[in-house]
């Protein structure tokens, strides 16, 4: 063999193992994006069924919520509050708000009847109601 042929054929395996190692290079790059990917890929995809999860509970704690407020009972209330209806055979009674330092100023020189009621006033309103239907006092 002489030495130009030696040579020619020295670069040719040169070449191939250059471009051998060029496109492994590229297959392992190529793969590790790969994983990159898929890695990505699954972090979302837990990221969203935890998402799910928390979706699903609050949905069934929304339910209960959701089927009152389709009630007849909610929209009587709401018409209540909201529009001032009233139900046919209902009265309304409203109790007047008094300032407990300006009702003790008033009390001087009221008869007992005026300071119990004066008193009542001052109270909660749930304390006034029972004192309106339990009271047996006259």
């Amino acid at each position: 063999m002489n030495k130009k042929s030696y040579e020619k054929s020295s670069i040719g395996v040169n070449l191939t193992i250059i471009f051998c190692f060029i496109v492994f290079v590229w297959i392992l790059f190529a793969w590790g994006q790969s994983l990159v990917r898929t890695y990505q890929k699954d972090k979302a995809i837990a990221m969203f069924n935890q998402e799910n999860e928390r979706l699903k509970k609050e949905n069934a704690r929304l339910v209960p919520e959701e089927l009152f407020l389709q009630s007849e009972q909610y929209k009587d209330k709401w018409a209540k509050e909201r529009k001032n209806k009233i139900n046919e055979g209902e009265s309304v009674i409203i109790l007047p708000d008094i300032d407990t330092d300006t009702a003790e100023a008033k009390m001087e020189g009221l008869t007992e009847e005026e300071r119990r009621i004066a008193i009542l006033r001052s109270r909660p309103n749930r304390e006034q109601w029972w004192e309106l239907f339990f009271s047996h006092k006259k």
